[in-house]
């Protein structure tokens, strides 16, 4: 994920003091930027095998896409900036990620849908 978006989610979009989920985190790099500022608390999320050894623990498994997602808490802001490229035009994947996403998030969630 490109700094400047985090910049810019971090100076609009992102409230102070907030809990942030990153669902589609990868290496968990935006979630590290993001606890580094110290202006919100980060928790990053992956559904790619063996996640939390590639990344060093940085990134929990999660299954956005599933047939239901448990997670301990609920965030102010959901988001996964790479949603257009993991689940593409299938509407079934679609609608159960806003199935699992919906009661982890307080405030907003943020999905990236592509172009066109």
């Amino acid at each position: 994920v490109p700094k400047p978006l985090l910049r810019a989610l971090l100076r609009y979009v992102l409230p102070r003091d907030s809990h942030v989920a990153d669902f589609c985190a990868g290496s968990g790099a935006a979630a590290t930027f993001l606890n580094d500022t110290g202006l919100v608390k980060a928790y990053a999320f992956d559904a790619s095998p063996n996640i939390k050894l590639l990344s060093k623990n940085v990134v929990d498994l999660v299954r956005v896409y599933s047939d239901q997602l448990a997670l301990w808490m609920s965030f102010d802001i959901s988001m996964c900036l790479t949603s257009a490229t993991d689940f593409g035009a299938k509407a079934d994947v679609w609608a159960q990620v806003w199935k699992n996403i919906a009661p982890h998030t307080n405030r907003a969630a943020i999905l990236s849908c592509g172009t066109g």
